[in-house]
């Protein structure tokens, strides 16, 4: 087949939209919501149809489990035209005569033969003699339970037909959804962006503005963004999460916007397209590329500038080889897991040793709080930076109990005396030409107050630095 390209498109340039209306709620808590999705196929539109949960156009009982939201209608429109190429048509129980009965039916502009040959596919398992041309059957009211709508089966042989196509010809097999908050819309209402290429989901991703996650905006400006996913026929590739304060599960005190990765094929597939660690990396249950930084304890997002590497790999005028992040330092993390009594470990990657520290300093208090451990929230045991290249250990970050080896209970930073670079100085911040110099610092961080609860120092450096020497015991 030959592929469309489809960077940068405007909703608008896309030749299908399929847009979907519902309601969720009732009285006072009655909401519309609409859901829309473009593609450049006609088979991925039909399928977005097919695929529905066809129980929700009527009034029936959906289960204890399912959300409260209903359909009243779905259309298909070429948008090069205007033309409706198919719309939903719904005839309750007790409504005008139709000929095969009250239920869910999809109605065709264009005649059935052309839709057919547009498609690829034959859509005889949703005919009948007895239907009128250019309607389909998709689902009927129950006899014994005239509110519940039961699909026809010929539903599930037209999807499968499609997706066997689809898979074989790779027909919108990528897509970006982008979701607004559950509080203003009801779930799964969303706008989809179906891509016959990766490269193209993924540059369509790059090409979305971070600043629509700023909840700011949304009280401004009308509901903001909450999340963004790319996905593999519904498997997430990348799902992108903000996170605005300093957090201790699961990205570790760096505030920002990142793109998450689920899992390791789903990372395997991405690297076949684009290098993502030329952005900085967070491991732990999964993988954290940050994509944004927030500017002075603000909500508002700054793109980092490694963005534009990572766009550079995608576009069609992208060098043949490209620059890769060398990843020298390491921060690694050890979590203590209550429940479990177990350890998670995790990694960050750097290729600047000031912000590999910074971050390191950055960390909050409150994670290495052992007590507070569970399954949902680990607590940091230890964290230390490595150098990947020498394998040496250059610093540690770790919670001293009142008297663990002769220190005052807190969170202490510990750096050995070879390791102690200007770079090193510089990122933490206190003038060392004050203390004596030994076999490693510990730099305290934290201190435990009353009822032990640990209390961040007045400022965001560290400033206190207590001497371990052999010969001379413990100075403060």
């Amino acid at each position: 087949m030959t592929f469309k390209t489809v960077l940068f498109m405007k909703d608008e340039d896309w030749d299908y939209r399929i847009q979907l209306s519902g309601s969720t709620g009732t009285g006072a808590t009655a909401a519309r919501f609409e859901q829309l999705a473009y593609t450049n196929t006609l088979l991925v539109a039909f399928q977005e149809i097919i695929d529905l949960d066809l129980r929700r156009f009527g009034k029936g009982d959906l289960g204890p489990k399912a959300a409260d939201y209903r359909y009243d209608r779905a259309t298909i429109t070429y948008q090069p035209t205007g033309e409706t190429v198919a719309a939903t048509r719904h005839h309750a129980v007790g409504g005008p005569y139709f000929p095969t009965g009250p239920g869910l039916y999809l109605e065709l502009t264009p005649p059935l033969a052309s839709v057919e040959q547009t498609l690829g596919i034959s859509l005889a398992p949703l005919r009948s003699k007895q239907l009128p041309e250019g309607h389909l059957r998709l689902a009927s009211y129950a006899q014994d339970h005239p509110r519940d709508l039961v699909t026809h089966d010929g539903v599930d042989q037209v999807s499968d037909l499609m997706m066997e196509k689809r898979w074989k010809e790779d027909y919108g097999i990528f897509q970006l959804e982008i979701h607004k908050p559950a509080a203003q819309l009801v779930a799964g209402a969303a706008t989809t962006y179906h891509f016959d290429l990766l490269k193209d989901g993924l540059l369509a991703l790059l090409d979305r503005d971070l600043a629509d996650l700023n909840p700011v905006v949304g009280k401004r400006f009308g509901p903001a963004v909450s999340t963004m996913v790319l996905s593999h026929f519904g498997e997430p590739l990348i799902e992108v999460e903000r996170h605005p304060r300093f957090l201790a599960f699961p990205v570790t005190g760096v505030p920002g916007i990142y793109y998450t990765v689920p899992h390791k094929d789903s990372l395997n597939m991405l690297s076949r397209e684009v290098d993502l660690s030329v952005l900085p990396h967070f491991e732990l249950a999964k993988d954290y590329f940050q994509v944004a930084a927030y500017q002075d304890n603000t909500h508002q997002p700054t793109p980092i500038a490694a963005l534009s590497q990572l766009r550079s790999q995608l576009e069609p005028t992208a060098a043949p080889t490209l620059s890769q992040a060398s990843g020298r330092y390491v921060l690694e993390f050890e979590y203590h897991v209550a429940v479990e009594g177990a350890t998670r470990t995790g990694r960050a990657h750097f290729d600047q040793l000031a912000r590999a520290l910074q971050t390191l300093c950055a960390l909050e208090p409150t994670a290495f709080d052992l007590e507070g451990a569970t399954a949902a929230s680990p607590r940091l045991q230890r964290a230390q930076l490595l150098n990947q290249t020498s394998g040496e250990l250059m610093a540690t970050m770790f919670k001293a109990k009142e008297g663990d080896n002769g220190l005052p209970g807190g969170i202490y930073l510990m750096i050995g005396k070879e390791h102690l670079t200007p770079a090193l100085s510089s990122a933490i911040g206190p003038n060392l030409s004050e203390h004596e110099h030994g076999g490693h610092y510990h730099f305290l961080l934290a201190k435990a107050g009353e009822l032990a609860t640990l209390q961040r120092k007045h400022s965001d450096r560290p400033r206190t630095i207590v001497h371990n020497d052999k010969d001379t015991g413990l100075r403060r």
